[in-house]
């Protein structure tokens, strides 16, 4: 093999290189868009989730203070 044929194949190696390189980027690139995407969604989630914990603890004290004023109310009718 001369030593043009084998610059011909390293120049040829060099860019098939640069694409690979290109297209690696470029899933990279949609990689982390879709990592952001994913993040605001899981943010958006915890927020509905704290939210939907909140509203059941509101609840939960609700219920116990039903019970606690019907025990009083129920206290007081038999004096």
């Amino acid at each position: 093999m001369s030593s043009v044929s084998k610059t011909l194949m390293a120049i040829e190696e060099r860019e098939k290189w640069r694409e690979r390189e290109k297209e690696i980027l470029k899933r990279l690139k949609k990689i982390q868009k879709r990592k952001k995407y994913l993040q605001k969604k899981a943010k958006k989630l915890k927020e509905n989730i704290k939210e939907i914990e909140d509203v059941m603890r509101a609840a939960k004290r609700d219920e116990l203070d039903k019970v606690r004023i019907s025990e009083k109310f129920d206290d007081f009718l038999i004096r």
